[in-house]
């Protein structure tokens, strides 16, 4: 740990050991050996904010909202495709959690979430495609061809 706090020093990551950044690391940062305990603390939080996509996919998975913050374009493509409330990290500099999270609308992306669903179900078992997907959600109104 030492020499990780040396490094980071080093390369102005932080302010050296007693740095406030260090104990919020230490009381809020978890490490998780598996994807199932990963989800299953996930699973009790109020909200996710994050970077990682597979992260805030998988709270959204367990209806825990998820806000994304995107720093490439594939994520802020699959974060405007599903509707999803998102921070461009591009503008960090000008950012409010607490506006972020007032101004986060779930609407859209349920909405989007259930035609996705629905389109994708629907395209695989035209083609005789197996899935595993179970019930549309509901409402689902396919889109017009």
């Amino acid at each position: 740990m030492d020499a990780a706090i040396e490094k980071l020093t080093a390369e102005k990551w932080i302010y050296g050991p007693m740095d406030p950044l260090l104990a919020l690391y230490k009381s809020s940062l978890s490490v998780f050996e598996s994807v199932a305990d990963f989800e299953r603390a996930e699973q009790c939080l109020d909200a996710v904010t994050g970077y990682r996509l597979h992260g805030n996919l998988l709270a959204l998975a367990n209806e825990v909202p998820a806000l994304y913050v995107t720093y490439d374009t594939r994520t802020r493509e699959f974060v405007k495709t599903l509707g999803i409330p998102y921070v461009d990290g591009r503008y960090m500099d000008k950012f409010s959690f607490e506006e972020a999270w007032d101004n986060a609308d779930f609407d859209l992306f349920e909405q989007t979430y259930q035609r996705r669903f629905g389109d994708l179900k629907k395209f695989l078992e035209e083609n005789s495609m197996a899935h595993r997907l179970g019930t549309t959600p509901a409402p689902y109104v396919a889109e017009a061809a």
